[in-house]
Order: C-alpha cells, then structure tokens, then sequence
C-alpha cells in the first residue's frame, strides 16, 4: 500500500497529514493553491484506504476525515502501540510490521478476489 502512495506522491499526507489553517486566516494565491493540493491529496489517499480495506475494517475507519487519521487508525489496529520483541529461543518469527502489512495484504487480496466487481462505498 504504502508502495501505491509513494508512486501517487500521497505518502507524506498520508503519513504526516497537512496543516489546515483556520477560517479566518486569509492565503495569498500560492498558500491557497497549496491547501487546495493538499486536500485533493488527502482526499485520494482517504478514498483509496477506504475502498482497499476488507469490509470487515472498514467500520474502523469509516469515520476517519482524513488520510492521516485512517492510517493511524490502521497501523494501531495492525502494528499496535507497543512493538515486541521476538523470542529468540523459538527461531526466526516475523516482526511486527512484517506481520501487519502480511496481514493488511491478506484482507486486500481476498477483497480483490472476491465476485464482486463494483464499488462498495463512496
């Protein structure tokens, strides 16, 4: 996934996010035309997340406004807060994130081989 982002130049927003400046401050035209990439950005990675989880994730962050937040909250679910170390006494395991993005990959590819072929959200 993270591959996709990189090649769609989404991986910053999708990561670190974009300022949003407040209401009442006002953009010359390159501040504007910035913030206005930006959120087109952020709302194509967020469409993308949404549409390639397992419909069994996707209540988790279906109320998520922006990319950055859905990442988040997958990367929690997937990877937790807290990585562990492997025990080395039980031979080679996987790390973490090796495991989270095996199983991140695992719901995509079963998503991509289901029957249906037409968009579920929007």
């Amino acid at each position: 996934m993270t591959s996709y982002f990189r090649s769609q130049i989404l991986c910053d927003i999708v990561s670190e996010g974009y300022s949003n400046p407040a209401a009442s401050t006002t953009l010359d035209d390159t501040q504007k035309k910035e913030l206005d990439e930006n959120q087109q950005k952020d709302s194509q990675a967020l469409f993308v997340l949404q549409q390639t989880v397992a419909d069994e994730i996707f209540p988790r962050i279906m109320g998520a406004t922006t990319a950055k937040e859905a990442w988040d909250t997958l990367q929690e679910e997937f990877e937790g807060s807290v990585k562990e170390e492997p025990d080395e006494t039980q031979g080679p395991q996987e790390t973490n994130q090796e495991s989270s993005t095996h199983q991140m990959q695992q719901q995509i590819e079963s998503k991509d081989s289901s029957p249906e072929s037409t968009p579920r959200r929007t």
